[in-house]
């Protein structure tokens, strides 16, 4: 009898164990980083990618094949600054992220010779870039550490150097050249 209740036991403390046993599946998925940066000539309806994937961007400034024909039109006679656009960034980054700005000058050139240039101040960001003056990029715009998507967006205006107006007739262009960094 005892060695019935024995076994017995040892069949009930096996099956506990077979029930009680547990697995572990394991899941994961990656979230892509959305970093875009978009230029659009107004402050409204941008047209963000929806495929962060691909990465693929279009500008309103940069999406027609010649980098002149859709270039914003500054006032010569106008002395104050002007809206030349509108600097639009999102991202996912934990650490943010931060927009350089450089440019060059205005030129006019005739059969690739320089004939005259124009100077000017890029602002509507944290720090203005002043061509001729300004050496390195400077610190456009910053979004923040977090851990949502966020997006920020700036007016970029120019402002034409003193005496512009007095240059040689023609037709002046110049860039205006944004850096998107991921903060490490």
């Amino acid at each position: 009898m005892k060695k019935t209740i024995a076994i017995l036991l040892v069949l009930v403390i096996g099956m506990v164990g077979v029930w009680a046993a547990t697995a572990d599946l394991f899941v994961k998925t990656t979230v892509p980083a959305i970093n875009e940066m978009l230029i659009t000539t107004v402050s409204d309806n941008i047209p963000w990618v929806t495929d962060p994937v691909t990465g693929t961007q279009t500008s309103s400034y940069t999406s027609q094949r010649s980098a002149y024909a859709s270039a914003a039109v500054v006032t010569i006679t106008d002395t104050t600054a002007q809206s030349v656009g509108f600097l639009n960034v999102r991202t996912n980054e934990r650490t943010g992220i931060t927009v350089k700005v450089s440019a060059a000058a205005l030129e006019y050139t005739v059969s690739s010779t320089l004939i005259d240039s124009i100077n000017y101040t890029v602002g509507g960001g944290s720090n203005d870039y002043v061509v001729g003056t300004t050496a390195a990029a400077v610190d456009y715009l910053t979004i923040s550490s977090g851990t949502t998507l966020r997006d920020a967006q700036k007016e970029v205006t120019v402002t034409l150097a003193a005496g512009a107006v007095n240059k040689t007739a023609g037709e002046y262009v110049g860039s205006i050249t944004f850096e998107y960094i991921v903060n490490t």
